[in-house]
């Protein structure tokens, strides 16, 4: 059985309701999305993120992600899902 869904196309077997991805970023996320409709918007998202256009964002990254850790507590656990978004 194990063997079979692993062989077995994702067309016919679908996506895992249970979905962390999709019930953060909304149903119309590409988490959620199947077949036609799947590959539609990997078509329209794929060519901004490929390597040479992310290299772009590289410094403005490391710079926005080194400001928002400056906030965080040290030595104690919180959420990090707000600071996130």
């Amino acid at each position: 059985l194990v063997k079979d869904l692993f062989s077995t196309s994702r067309d016919l077997v679908g996506r895992p309701q249970n979905n962390l991805g999709g019930d953060v970023l909304g149903p119309g996320s590409i988490f959620n999305l199947e077949g036609d409709e799947l590959l539609a918007r990997r078509k329209l998202l794929l060519p901004p993120f490929n390597g040479k256009n992310m290299r772009a964002y590289e410094d403005i990254t490391e710079q926005e992600v080194i400001r928002e850790m400056q906030s965080w507590p040290e030595g104690v656990e919180f959420e990090t899902l707000e600071p996130m978004m």
